[in-house]
C-alpha cells in the first residue's frame, strides 16, 4: 500500500512539473512575441517620405535660384560693358568736335550731322542690345521654369517609388510574421493533440532521424495510428506536407497513415528517417 501511495505521489509530482514547464514555455513564447520587431506604421513612413520630398524641393529651388542669380549677374556685366563702350565712343566724338571747332560753318554742320548719326546709331545699338537682353532673360526664365517642373516630376516619381518600396517591405515583414505565427500555432496544436507517452517498457520505441543530423526518441502504443508519428514530427517543425517518414530496412515510405503501428509491424525499437519531399 505504501508503494502505491509513493507511486501516485511521484506521478502527481511529475504531472505538476510538466504543467509548470508547459506554462513557462507559453510565457516564453508570449515574451518573444512582444519583443519581436514591428514594422514602422504607414503614417511614419508617409511622414518620412513627405520630409524627404520637401527637402528635395528646397534643394532644387536653391539650385535654380543660384543659377538665376548667376545669369542675372552675367547679363548685368554685359550691359555695363556695353554702356562703357558707348560712353567711350561718345567721348571720342566730343574730343574730335573740340579739335575741329574752328572749322567753317559748313564743316561744323557736317560734323553736327555726323554726331547726330553717331548718336542715333548708338541709341539704336543700345535698343537692340536691350531687346536682345530681354529676350535672353525671358528665355532663361522659361528654361528655369521648365527645369523646375522636370525636377518636380522626378521628385514625385522618386517619392512614389520610395513609398511603394516601403509598403512592399512592410507587407513582406507582415507576411513573414504571420507565417511564423501560423507555424507556431500549428506546432502547438499538434503537440496538444498527441496522446500521452506510455511508460518505459511498454509499447514500441521509435527513433526519428531528421535532416541535418538531428534526432528524437519517443514511445508509442501499438494501438495508435501511423498519423500520430507524423503529428509528433509536425510538433517539432517537420510538417507532413513537406516531409515523409521512411523505414530503414526494408526501405519503404509510410504512406498509409490510417493503420495502427501493430499493423505496420512496429515492435520493440524502430528507426524512421524523416525526409523532405
Amino acid at each position: 500500500m505504501g508503494f502505491l501511495v509513493l507511486f501516485v505521489g511521484f506521478v502527481m509530482a511529475f504531472g505538476a512539473l510538466a504543467g509548470v514547464a508547459y506554462v513557462c514555455d507559453l510565457a516564453l513564447q508570449a515574451f518573444r512575441k512582444t519583443r519581436a520587431p514591428k514594422p514602422p506604421p504607414e503614417d511614419l513612413l508617409r511622414a518620412r517620405a513627405e520630409t524627404s520630398k520637401a527637402r528635395f524641393i528646397r534643394q532644387a529651388q536653391q539650385e535654380l535660384d543660384e543659377k538665376n542669380r548667376a545669369r542675372a549677374e552675367a547679363e548685368r556685366q554685359k550691359q555695363l560693358a556695353l554702356v562703357a563702350e558707348l560712353n567711350q565712343q561718345e567721348g571720342g566724338h566730343r574730343t574730335k568736335d573740340k579739335r575741329f571747332g574752328v572749322a567753317t560753318s559748313a564743316t561744323g554742320s557736317k560734323a553736327t550731322s555726323a554726331q547726330q548719326e553717331t548718336l542715333a546709331s548708338g541709341t539704336g545699338l543700345r535698343q537692340r542690345k536691350a531687346g536682345t537682353g530681354g529676350q535672353q532673360r525671358a528665355a532663361a526664365q522659361a528654361g528655369s521654369e521648365t527645369e523646375l517642373e522636370r525636377l518636380r516630376r522626378e521628385q514625385d516619381r522618386e517619392y512614389a517609388l520610395s513609398l511603394q518600396r516601403d509598403q512592399t517591405k512592410a507587407a513582406e515583414v507582415k507576411a513573414e510574421r504571420d507565417a511564423k505565427e501560423q507555424v507556431q500555432r500549428r506546432r502547438a496544436a499538434l503537440e496538444a493533440s498527441l496522446p500521452a507517452e506510455p511508460a518505459e517498457g511498454t509499447g514500441c520505441t521509435v527513433v526519428f532521424k531528421f535532416p541535418g543530423g538531428k534526432s528524437a526518441t519517443r514511445r508509442f502504443l501499438p494501438t495508435e495510428l501511423v498519423q500520430v508519428l507524423y503529428d509528433f514530427c509536425g510538433s517539432l517543425g517537420y510538417d507532413e506536407l513537406r516531409y515523409q517518414l521512411c523505414t530503414s530496412f526494408p526501405r519503404a515510405s509510410l504512406d498509409t497513415k490510417t493503420i495502427t503501428l501493430a499493423a505496420a509491424d512496429f515492435t520493440g525499437r524502430v528507426a524512421l528517417h524523416c525526409e523532405e519531399l
